[in-house]
C-alpha cells in the first residue's frame, strides 16, 4: 500500500465520519477562529526525557463536512494539518468533542499528531474555549503526551493551504 493511498485512505475516513456526526440544531457554535493559551507536554525525544509547558495557538475551520486545525507551539507547527470531526453533547447545548488526526500520517515512518479536546462555544457568542490532549510522534525520534487549555482570541478563519476539509 503507498503512502498516498494511507493518506487518501486517511482522509475519506476523516470525511466519512464528518459527515456520519453532522452538527444538530441547538448545539454548540461554529469553533472557527484562532485561540491562544499554553501546551504542556512530557514524554521523550531521541530517548531523554523532555517536559515543556510553552505558548500555543491553534487555527480552526469547521465546515458542514468537518474540522481542519493547525497548532503552532510558539514558532513551530506541529505536524501537517490536523484533519477531523466535531460531535456535539446533546445533553449540554453549547458543548461538544472535538477528535482528529494529522493529515499528513505516515504510518511508514510512524510520524502522526492526535488531538481530543473538549469545545465550549455557547451559540452567537464569541467566546469558545478549547481544553483537550495531543499525542505527537515523530518517527522512531519523539513520542510527546500534551495538553492544552486554549481560548478562542478571533472568529476570523484562518487562511490554510494544503490538507483541509472545506
Amino acid at each position: 500500500m503507498t503512502m498516498a493511498f494511507c493518506r487518501l485512505a486517511l482522509a475519506s475516513t476523516a470525511v466519512a465520519l464528518a459527515i456520519g456526526l453532522a452538527t444538530a440544531a441547538g448545539a454548540a457554535d461554529d469553533l472557527t477562529g484562532s485561540y491562544a493559551g499554553k501546551l504542556t507536554c512530557k514524554g521523550l525525544v531521541a530517548g531523554t526525557a523532555a517536559k515543556t509547558k510553552q505558548d500555543v495557538t491553534i487555527e480552526v475551520v469547521e465546515s458542514p463536512i468537518g474540522v481542519s486545525m493547525q497548532i503552532n507551539a510558539g514558532a513551530t507547527q506541529l505536524g501537517d494539518f490536523i484533519l477531523g470531526f466535531v460531535m456535539d453533547d446533546s445533553g449540554k447545548p453549547d458543548r461538544a468533542k472535538v477528535f482528529g488526526v494529522d493529515c499528513d500520517m505516515d504510518l511508514v515512518s510512524l510520524r502522526n499528531l492526535t488531538l481530543i479536546a473538549d469545545a465550549v462555544a455557547k451559540e452567537g457568542g464569541e467566546k469558545a474555549t478549547l481544553k483537550g490532549s495531543l499525542t505527537d510522534t515523530t518517527g522512531k525520534t519523539q513520542i510527546l503526551d500534551c495538553t492544552f487549555s486554549v481560548k478562542r482570541t478571533s472568529t476570523t478563519p484562518a487562511k490554510f493551504e494544503g490538507c483541509i476539509l472545506e
